[in-house]
């Protein structure tokens, strides 16, 4: 499945990912980062370097957001984190997948128009 339909549970459940008509045009993809950026991503100083980073559980969304930042020239590194304590409610292991932009990080938010204060 390759896009959001309404009324079949949430994103993780449904293993949303980026469609092929935005992954395969530029424009498109540099607003659908920006989206992705602005509702599940942040940008921070870490030891006086800015970073700019993508967290989502869901492996084909982390996977196409990786793609698609090479793609656009950058060089992404993709994070896997197991997480230990799951809340008591949940029955799976709980995985956080991280795409993290280290060098030209000021280009990359100028390319998306990212404006995250």
């Amino acid at each position: 499945m390759s896009k959001l339909e309404v009324g079949f549970g949430p994103k993780i459940k449904q293993n949303i990912s980026i469609p092929p008509w935005i992954k395969n045009n530029k424009k498109y993809s540099i607003e659908c980062l920006r989206g992705l950026f602005e509702t599940d991503g942040s940008i921070y100083l870490d030891r006086k370097y800015k970073m700019a980073n993508f967290t989502t559980a869901i492996f084909r969304l982390a996977k196409d957001v990786f793609s698609i930042i090479k793609k656009l020239g950058f060089k992404p590194h993709l994070y896997i984190v197991y997480i230990a304590k799951p809340r008591p409610h949940d029955f799976q292991k709980k995985i956080k997948y991280t795409i993290r932009i280290s060098k030209e990080v000021d280009k990359f938010i100028k390319l998306i128009g990212l404006n995250k204060n």
